[in-house]
C-alpha cells in the first residue's frame, strides 16, 4: 500500500508520497531522473499552507535551507534524497529469490513491447489490476508480489520434478 510521510529538512517541513508501482517503474526505466518527476507527489509546508512540488517555480521558491548556511541545490539533492530513499530505498538491500538454473537454462521468453515485465507478470497471474499498480500499490508491494509468485513457480517446478522422478521409479 502506498504511504506518506512527512519530514523536515533543512529547516523546512515536507510530506511526500510514495509512487505507484506502475509509476516507480516508470521513474527507473528513464536515463534521466529530473526534479520534477522525483517531487511531483512531494509538498513543502509554506506558511501553514502544504505546496505541491510539482514545477520548476515551486521548487526554486520553496526548496532551500531557511537558514541560508548551504546552498540552495544541495538542499535540493536532499530532499530528492530522502524522496528518492522513501519509495526506492528498499532496493538497497533487495534479495530476490533464486531461481535454480536448471529452470532456468536455455528457456526463452516474450515479453510486451508496452508493458513492463514486472507489472505483466502481476496482471496475467491476478496478483493486482493495472489499476491497483497504478494507485494503490508501491513498487515494494509489487516486487514481493513478483517474488511470490517466482517462489510459487519453482515450487511447482519442483513438485514436477519429483513427480517425474518419482514416476521413472
Amino acid at each position: 500500500m502506498i504511504k506518506t510521510k512527512e519530514f523536515e529538512a533543512f529547516g523546512r517541513q515536507y510530506r511526500t508520497t510514495q509512487f505507484s508501482a506502475a509509476r516507480a517503474i516508470e521513474l527507473m526505466e528513464m536515463d534521466i531522473q529530473h526534479p520534477l518527476y522525483v517531487l511531483e507527489k512531494t509538498e513543502v509546508n509554506e506558511k501553514g499552507a502544504w505546496l505541491l512540488l510539482n514545477n520548476e517555480y515551486a521548487i526554486n521558491q520553496f526548496v532551500y535551507d531557511e537558514i541560508g548556511a548551504i546552498a540552495p541545490r544541495l538542499a535540493l539533492n536532499g530532499v530528492l534524497s530522502i524522496v528518492g530513499d522513501f519509495s526506492f530505498g528498499f532496493l538497497r538491500s533487495w534479495k530476490s529469490t533464486r531461481i535454480p538454473t536448471r529452470f532456468t537454462s536455455g528457456a526463452e521468453s516474450i515479453a510486451s513491447k508496452h508493458m513492463n515485465p514486472t507489472l505483466a507478470t502481476l496482471t496475467t497471474d491476478d496478483m493486482a489490476t493495472m489499476r491497483e499498480l497504478e494507485e494503490y500499490y508501491s513498487l515494494e508491494d509489487a516486487y514481493k508480489m513478483f517474488d511470490a509468485l517466482v517462489v510459487k513457480g519453482i515450487n511447482a517446478a519442483l513438485s514436477q520434478e519429483a513427480a517425474t522422478e518419482n514416476a521413472k521409479r
